[in-house]
């Protein structure tokens, strides 16, 4: 899983609905940082190509990152 630091799961749920305008990338960073899926299940989920659910994770946990480290404690 993503480290997020000490973040709870409100505040990565949080961050996820205010820094990530595309339902369908907020679904996947929500399967990924609060379910604990892996990208081959997220992708076969999504209907996507595990590379392209990686690069979503990647943009989206790199935002979200960013806005927890800004907001949050």
């Amino acid at each position: 899983m993503t480290d997020l630091g000490p973040f709870t799961l409100d505040e990565r749920r949080e961050a996820i609905n205010q820094v990530i305008p595309s339902k369908r990338d907020r679904e996947i960073l929500c399967t990924r940082l609060l379910d604990g899926y892996c990208y081959k299940e997220i992708a076969s989920e999504a209907h996507i190509s595990v590379r392209q659910a990686g690069n979503i994770l990647a943009k989206g946990c790199s935002r979200v990152g960013k806005y927890l480290k800004r907001n949050c404690r």
